[in-house]
């Protein structure tokens, strides 16, 4: 697996077009990286059966190694949006109300097929990129 946390690894996400350049922010040698999209979403499946080894075993590492039921049914994803505070507001109320409604459809601990599942939100306002 590749250490992304270097100068290297973040050529590395270049090198993909994770990350682009971002000329306007660096002073002298020093050398700022920009997402290269407003939206990232990770095929998990797909790279479970990428033809690099590495990126199977990353995949693998980062899935616990979970049967092909839930790789298939995971999700790693960011989007960048434009919206007013009132927007903002809107979604999230909507993005909750989602999540609140396979609470109650949750299942208990010794239901076939079940396990514990983490979902993520982080939303809030950035400066322009």
């Amino acid at each position: 697996m590749h250490d992304l946390t270097g100068p290297g690894g973040v050529r590395q996400l270049a090198a993909y077009g994770f990350v682009a350049d971002d000329p306007e922010r660096g002073k002298g040698r020093e050398r700022w990286w920009k997402a290269a999209h407003g939206t990232t979403k990770l095929a998990t499946d797909e790279l479970l059966r990428h033809p690099d080894p590495s990126v199977r075993g990353a995949m693998n590492t980062l899935l616990h190694e979970w049967p092909a039921e839930w790789r298939a049914n995971a999700d790693i994803s960011d989007y960048m949006l434009r919206l007013t505070p009132e927007l903002a507001r809107e979604m999230l109320d909507k993005v909750h109300e989602v999540i609140e409604s396979y609470r109650e459809k949750g299942v208990g601990p010794d239901a076939e097929h079940s396990a514990r599942y983490r979902v993520h939100l982080h939303g809030f306002p950035r400066d322009e990129d």
